[in-house]
């Protein structure tokens, strides 16, 4: 998903506590500008926090077919949920 605009937002922490801390500060802020958004970039954040679409729809479904087709089984790793949100 490309758009006019991008936001990546970030959270930093000395130990294993803080990082949960800071993980959950990040998911919940993003979620919150979800409303705004067209989409994420797959490397931005932990989308099994947060799945949220990264494919216009058509090229989703694609995706979707394609992988139906040569991986029936899902060996492939899935992405994690589908972000058709």
């Amino acid at each position: 998903m490309e758009s006019y605009l991008y936001i990546a937002l970030y959270g930093i922490s000395r130990d294993a506590t803080g990082e949960a801390i800071s993980q959950a500060w990040v998911t919940e802020r993003m979620r919150e500008l979800e409303n705004l958004a067209d989409g994420i970039q797959l490397a931005d954040e932990n989308l099994e926090a947060r799945p949220y679409r990264f494919l216009a729809q058509p090229n989703f479904q694609r995706l979707q077919a394609i992988r139906a087709e040569r991986d029936p089984n899902g060996v492939f790793h899935s992405y994690m949920a589908s972000p058709l949100k």
